[in-house]
This record gives structure tokens, sequence and C-alpha cells, in this order.
């Protein structure tokens, strides 16, 4: 025999409820925590607030002081370049024997080139000695160079040779006392030391253009 439904409806269950007076009150000291920050935070906004004023009252950081300007720093580096003059020949220098002559009143100036430093290293150390150009040995250089301006500087670097391993200089000899020879014996390095040679002793150093330009100089309005 089939059921048939029943004629009443089945009610929806209740929702479920809380009874606000069954909850225990909250006491004020609790309430309080809500509007304060705990003890943990209030700490760390403290620190953080220190920190703050610490680095606002930090007095800014000093500058280091500047360096010497340029010009006295190149002119100390000059200084520690310059060779002392002395009064006697060194005694690895070889002087041409037979009355060799130096300039009076100049500087001369005795180099040695270290054998290994040279493309002849056979040959030991080269010695030499130079000094400053005079007006004529200029007019030498600047015809051998034959107006090429490329060998200007290399032949007034030789015309300050004067003698070559304890022999005078022969321009018109074959062999080792001809600065021609000189050159392509002793290599690139030592031919770039005799051009800084050169330079040395035929132009003023830097404290001395110093000294020229601060109180040898005096330029006034003439009219």
């Amino acid at each position: 025999m089939a059921r048939t439904p029943s004629s009443k409806t089945r009610a929806a269950d209740p929702e479920p409820t809380i009874d606000a007076s069954s909850l225990p009150s909250a006491e004020p000291h609790e309430l309080e925590t809500f509007a304060e920050p705990t003890s943990a935070l209030k700490v760390a906004f403290d620190l953080a607030n220190a920190a703050a004023d610490a680095v606002k009252d930090e007095p800014a950081p000093q500058r280091e002081p500047e360096g010497p300007p340029m010009q006295e720093v190149a002119a100390q580096a000059a200084a520690r370049d310059t060779f002392e003059p002395v009064q006697r020949v060194p005694g690895w220098a070889k002087v041409p024997e037979g009355g060799f002559r130096f300039p009076k009143h100049r500087q001369v100036t005795f180099i040695r080139l270290r054998a290994e430093w040279t493309d002849t290293p056979t040959l030991g150390d080269r010695i030499l000695i130079l000094w400053n150009l005079s007006p004529g040995d200029e007019a030498f250089a600047l015809k051998r160079a034959q107006g090429d301006v490329n060998r200007i500087t290399d032949e007034m670097v030789k015309q300050c040779i004067r003698a070559i391993d304890g022999q005078v200089v022969d321009w018109g000899a074959m062999n080792q006392s001809n600065p021609d020879v000189l050159w392509g014996q002793v290599g690139r390095k030592c031919r770039q030391l005799l051009l800084k040679m050169y330079l040395r002793i035929n132009t003023l150093g830097a404290s001395e253009v110093r000294d020229f330009l601060e109180t040898c100089v005096a330029v006034v309005t003439v009219g």
C-alpha cells in the first residue's frame, strides 16, 4: 500500500541563538587593552622614536679635507724624479781618453743602459755621456732630419750623446761610436729612456717653471 504524504509540512529548525546574559562580563582593565598598545608594542614605538630623534640630532657628516691642488701634486712628482747633480764622475762611467773636454758651466749626464735592457745584450752595458744642445747642435739635428717631422725628436736625442762606451761620438763611423748605430742596438725600451733624459736636460723642471711664472714675469699695460 503506497504511503501518502502528510498534509502537515515539517517546520524548519530554528537558528541557534546566544543569550548575552549568559556571557561573562568584561572587566574594565581588559577593555583598556584595546585602547592602548601592549607593553611590547609600546617598547618598540619608544625605540623607533628614540632612533628617529638620534638621526635628527646627529651632526652632518664632515667632508674629508681636499687634497693638494694638481699643480702641487705634479710638482712633488717632478721633484721625486729629479736627479741631484754630483761633482765627480761615477765609478761605472767611461770617459774617452786623449783630452776629452767637458763643457764649462753645464751639467753633464752619465747614463748606463744595462745589457739586459737592450736588443744587443752581448755588447754589455752601454755607457753614454750627454749634455744639453747648443744652437749649432740643433741645426745639425734638423739637417739630418731632412724636413721629416717624425725624425726631428730622434735626431735631437742623438745629438745630445757626446760619447759612447768610452769613445767620442763619430757620425761617419760604421761602429758603435756612431749614434745612428747605437740607436738600433739599444732597442725601443732604451730609446724611450734616452728620450726622457733628452727632455729632462733640455727643459726646465716643474718647480723651475712655476718659479718663472710666479716670480720672473711681470705684465704691464703701456699707454
